[in-house]
């Protein structure tokens, strides 16, 4: 999960996952859920849910920046598997990282395709990431910004790839950090989208574990055309 404060709105995203008998289940905020802080700093924020899943968190924003957050949420899992429906509830504490910030490398292999790459060979990327940043609030349904610490852009480049060189953050699906999860959507040089995702491992936010670099479009789109990707690590 992701908090945000603008004025009296919190803005939250994130998701959340459910396991059982081999089944997932899960639910998502899609871009982000909104709530209205009361006077003594307590809030709901319910995204728009979808007929088998439903999410409501309780809250209380602490007084001062960087402080801890308190609060407590409840889930309903639906339509998965007889075994997977729950109800589930709990509370929670978020502490605040610092955001992400710096030059970002490492090391894989494209996976062999027929489009463009015959054979797998090695690639390199160098990803530079900064959060925060401005978009469009969507708490109240007003046109107006706010700064959001859950945005992220940067740009990337690549090298052996025969597809693309570089690219940068689209503003449209935006780039983002939900939680610790990085979320990186890049517009290549080819008019492929690079799509760069993984966990932060740690509160030092040093390195990402990647995995898997979904390519769509361009000259190489399609799964096949994937890098697999072990990790990114900070360079600066």
């Amino acid at each position: 999960m992701t908090f945000d404060v603008v004025g009296d709105q919190v803005i939250a995203g994130g998701f959340g996952s459910n396991f059982c008998d081999n089944v997932q289940a899960g639910f998502g905020f899609g871009d982000v859920a909104g709530g209205i802080l009361a006077a003594d700093g307590s809030f709901t924020a319910t995204p728009a849910n979808s007929p088998l899943d439903t999410i409501s968190i309780k809250g209380t924003a602490p007084k001062g920046s960087g402080e801890p957050w308190s609060g407590s949420y409840t889930v309903s899992l639906g339509g998965h598997a007889p075994a997977c429906d729950a109800n589930l509830s709990g509370t929670f504490t978020a502490t605040s990282f610092p955001l992400v910030s710096g030059v970002y490398v490492g090391t894989g292999s494209t996976l062999a395709g027929p489009n463009g790459v015959p054979k797998a060979v090695p690639v390199t990327l160098q990803v530079t990431l900064q959060q925060g940043g401005t978009v469009a609030n969507p708490g109240n349904g007003a046109a107006s910004n706010y700064f959001s610490s859950a945005l992220l852009k940067g740009s990337i480049k690549v090298q052996g790839s025969p597809c693309f060189s570089s690219g940068a953050t689209q503003s449209t699906p935006a780039s983002a950090v939900f939680g610790n999860m990085v979320e990186a959507r890049f517009l290549m040089d080819d008019g492929s989208t690079l799509i760069v995702s993984g966990p932060l491992t740690d509160v030092t936010e040093s390195h990402i574990a990647a995995g898997i670099v979904l390519v769509e479009g361009g000259k190489c789109g399609g799964f096949t055309n994937a890098i697999e990707l072990p990790g990114l690590d900070r360079q600066s």
